[in-house]
């Protein structure tokens, strides 16, 4: 409760008091959420007592991100890799590592698997020009190591449209 025996008690002070109980709250709320998530999706990790003491006294940072799996688009290609940045224009960067051998063409289709997404209905662009989605080069050949960022336009406006139009 409110500390009601400081006699210089003002309504600022007492308006910064109750922020600071509700963001109190909201950390132990966004813990506890966290703790809910972790137990649904790990339920053998509770079996015992054990582990849910060191689950309560473990500070879970509410404000990370959790890490996403590694996921290899291109699996028994040890050869040397770029990492190559597709933009979108609402802001989403996504990365995808692929081997210097590897066609542009297959590069965009697996962007577009990894996305869920039509590639017939983005344009590509490198440097200012538009990738052919049936490119043949390599990703070396077509000097992706060197401006590896490749901008996605939506074709038909389908990125927070209506994707409902039948193209």
């Amino acid at each position: 409760m409110l500390n009601q025996q400081n006699i210089n008690y003002t309504p600022i002070n007492f308006i910064k008091e109750i922020i600071n109980q509700n963001i109190q709250m909201a950390n132990q709320i966004s813990i506890n959420n966290n703790i809910i998530n972790l137990t649904i999706s790990n339920p053998l990790f509770f079996q015992n007592n054990i582990n849910i003491n060191l689950m309560n006294n473990q500070n879970l940072n509410p404000n990370l991100i959790p890490r996403q799996e590694k996921v290899d688009y291109f699996p028994g290609k040890n050869k040397k890799r770029i990492n190559v940045n597709f933009i979108n224009p609402n802001g989403t960067k996504s990365n995808i590592s692929a081997p210097v051998n590897v066609k542009v063409k297959d590069l965009l289709l697996v962007y577009a698997k990894k996305m869920k997404m039509n590639p017939d209905k983005f344009y590509f662009l490198n440097k200012g020009l538009r990738l052919n989605i049936n490119e043949e080069k390599d990703l070396i050949s077509f000097d992706l190591d060197k401006s590896n960022t490749i901008v996605v336009l939506d074709r038909y406006n389908i990125l927070g449209g209506n994707s409902n139009l039948n193209l």
